[in-house]
């Protein structure tokens, strides 16, 4: 269930980046949406730094814990999350097959991409956005110098509550996204240093079990 969220999680993520908007004030979700697909046939690969904060409440007292890294996300499907702060920890997908690669335990658990995420969902997010109409009810609030962009599930499938991206008014830059899960439990990403088109190889995207680590396959 944790692998699966992070997989909704990094997915979103993914599709909203990949998508990057322009605005213009006054929009309605069914203007945004139109110009978020108009957008999304123009960026192939993006890099961008991040740090991810969750706020657990699960379990016990609120535990909040703070994480540092690399995005790389390749169309169509391809990403790569490499965490370096605590850990050296990474998620990667070349668009069929996904790994989680933990170097501290010398172990990678690797699955089909297909069992952990819906099929829907992707390619929604990835190749036709309006059909996330379909997952969520979407609204769009002012923030400062932000537009807060509501996306609100319907219910149960995707076990979340709610998903916030809060976008720059002055370059339309994706700066922020927060998820709240079935539990409450609060997961946000803040994005620096983006950097669009960036040339990047499929290597990177895909991972050879290296000497001395265990293979765990997952059903």
């Amino acid at each position: 269930m944790k692998n699966c969220f992070k997989i909704v999680f990094f997915f979103l993520v993914a599709g909203l980046c990949l998508g990057r908007l322009k605005l213009v004030w006054a929009i309605t979700p069914a203007e945004f949406l139109d110009r978020f697909q108009e957008r999304c046939g123009k960026l192939e690969t993006i890099k961008a730094e991040f740090i991810q904060k969750t706020q657990v409440i699960t379990v016990g007292p609120l535990k909040n814990k703070e994480k540092k890294g690399i995005m790389y996300l390749k169309r169509p499907s391809k990403m790569r999350w490499d965490y370096i702060i605590p850990e050296d920890y990474h998620i990667i997908s070349d668009g069929n097959k996904i790994w989680f690669y933990d170097k501290k335990k010398k172990q990678v658990m690797v699955g089909k991409l297909n069992t952990f995420f819906d099929k829907h969902l992707l390619v929604s997010l990835f190749l036709d956005v309006k059909n996330v109409t379909k997952l969520f009810r979407i609204s769009l609030k002012e923030e400062e110098n932000l537009i807060k962009l509501v996306l609100s599930p319907y219910p149960s499938r995707l076990g979340l509550r709610g998903v916030t991206v809060w976008i720059t008014r002055k370059d339309y830059q994706i700066t922020k996204i927060q998820l709240v899960d079935f539990y409450g439990n609060i997961n946000t990403l803040t994005f620096t240093k983006i950097i669009y088109n960036p040339v990047l190889k499929d290597t990177p995207f895909s991972l050879q079990t290296p000497p001395g680590v265990e293979l765990i396959r997952l059903p």
